[in-house]
């Protein structure tokens, strides 16, 4: 069972299995030591929602099927419920323990994702969407330290304990549920659960509209706030969808999810989902500030047919997000971010400053902050931003630890910019030019060799406009994608690529 991905295999075939199965079978082998008691695994696997036995019993036979197994695997336990008796090999992707972390010196929390309840996996965008929408509402209130959304999302089908995620977090409290939609409906289960005593202090059940999604995020967010830091600070006041509103949006949280992968493919059908949305909803000032994020990406990475119109886009579509949404911390950072690839730090620095001031929890603002504080020379506030993003999220967005690798680079900390080029376990292309400089320095020539070698080779593939494999060309490119403002650093990067085999 691959928990990340959500997939049971028999060698390396995928077996279909229907998601409660899947997450019945999960929770037996977590618990495999004590048989558990049917209303146990009704909760668990049905968070919020009431079922009947006999789904349950046909869960378990799913399950059976899944595996191949008649009861020999799972075991009926009379009059009880059911238990795993099969063999058990545990792969785990990070240690199996590790130091607990510090506690905040505020209420912290994590929103774990919520559980599609649906039958189709592909809407599990829809379920994901909320869950995020929900943590960026969360970070906006300043007494209360928030997990950011990639950690709590390395937790998806994982039957842990709440106390046990909660200690691998280092949070006080977690926020868990579920989502089913319909036609033009939709169900949110939600709880909040102290974790040292895994007591629940609120729990609710929102029937509601689609068009009110955004005031059931709100009321969400405010509720949790209130409950764990005794007051609430500010509520926003969002309108209810209208049906183009609402399409609009759907779009948004499906190129949202692309947009976190860093890779030419997903950035170019994020790009079309955005235009569709900011077309049905000119209004849609996230929309329209993704898809400025999208076309600025797609310039500096050298993916884009016309890479000077893609950073003119970029600057258009984020001042007219702004124009019409001027509280959006994402949106003040990513336009932060086209601003300094525009050659305007300055401006850039304020909207930055702007974004943690509307949403401290903000990593996306933090870790592009750090980059360019970097790049501007200011090595230690560098290092600090990106210590407090790391800890917001201590497993790690993927860019986090480029931006970081990039960042201990140009201090010239080889071993710590390898390390983190490490703890990556898909790294964008993008990243390996540093890893290569990296091990070059540090004298792993074959290492930095290969990874030289799959930048040049991803790079040649992905970029219409790449200019080539030798080192005139690799400056030419490289003086337009990498953060480093003194010729000095740029320099030293290049002739760290040499020593990698760059000719």
């Amino acid at each position: 069972m691959d928990m990340q991905a959500r997939e049971l295999r028999r060698g390396d075939t995928v077996v279909a299995t229907e998601p409660k199965a899947f997450d019945l079978l999960a929770y037996l082998i977590a618990n495999r030591d004590r048989a558990v008691d049917k209303t146990e695994l009704q909760d668990e696997v049905w968070t919020g929602t009431i079922v009947t036995e006999s789904a349950l019993t046909r869960c378990v036979m799913k399950a059976r099927r899944a595996i191949g197994d008649s009861q020999d695997a799972i075991k009926t336990v009379r009059g009880h419920g059911y238990r795993f008796a099969g063999d058990v090999d545990e792969i785990r992707d990070r240690p199996a323990s590790h130091p607990a972390l510090q506690l905040p010196d505020k209420p912290s929390v994590a929103v774990l994702p919520f559980i599609n309840l649906g039958d189709d996996s592909s809407q599990d965008y829809f379920s994901d969407g909320i869950t995020e929408d929900i943590i960026t509402e969360l970070s906006r209130f300043r007494s209360i330290f928030v997990i950011a959304r990639h950690s709590s999302f390395s937790f998806r089908g994982q039957s842990m304990r709440t106390r046990e995620i909660a200690r691998e977090l280092g949070v006080q409290y977690v926020v868990d549920g579920s989502v089913q939609r319909f036609a033009n409906r939709v169900r949110i289960n939600v709880r909040l659960v102290e974790a040292a005593s895994e007591a629940q202090l609120w729990s609710e059940r929102f029937d509601r509209e689609l068009e009110d999604i955004l005031l059931v995020q709100d009321e969400v967010a405010a509720t949790v706030a209130a409950t764990i830091g005794g007051r609430v600070e500010a509520r926003r006041s969002r309108r209810r969808f209208d049906s183009i509103g609402l399409e609009s949006y759907d779009y948004v949280l499906r190129a949202q999810a692309l947009y976190y992968q860093v890779d030419k493919a997903a950035n170019d059908e994020a790009m079309a989902l955005l235009e569709k949305a900011v077309e049905i909803d000119p209004d849609n000032a996230r929309a329209m500030i993704l898809l400025a994020a999208c076309h600025s990406m797609a310039s500096w990475s050298f993916w884009a047919q016309d890479d000077e119109g893609s950073r003119r886009m970029a600057l258009e579509l984020g001042q007219q997000s702004l124009a019409l949404d001027n509280t959006d911390s994402l949106a003040h950072a990513l336009f932060a971010e086209i601003l300094f690839d525009c050659e305007q730090a300055e401006l850039a620095e304020y909207h930055f400053l702007r974004a943690l001031s509307l949403n401290p929890n903000d990593i996306a603002a933090r870790a592009l902050y750090a980059a360019k504080l970097s790049a501007m020379g200011r090595r230690e506030d560098a290092l600090e931003q990106i210590q407090i993003a790391e800890r917001l999220d201590p497993f790690g967005l993927h860019w986090i630890p480029w931006i970081k690798s990039t960042v201990m680079f140009a201090a010239r900390h080889y071993e710590e910019a390898a390390v983190a080029f490490e703890t990556m376990a898909v790294p964008p292309n993008e990243a390996r030019y540093i890893a290569a400089a990296a091990y070059a320095q540090l004298g792993r020539l074959d290492e930095a060799a290969n990874e030289l070698r799959l930048f040049q080779e991803n790079a040649r593939q992905d970029m219409p406009n790449y200019p080539g494999d030798s080192a005139r060309d690799m400056r030419r490119m490289l003086e337009r994608m990498v953060d480093f403002d003194d010729a000095a650093d740029l320099d030293h990067l290049m002739e760290s690529l040499e020593i990698a085999g760059l000719r």
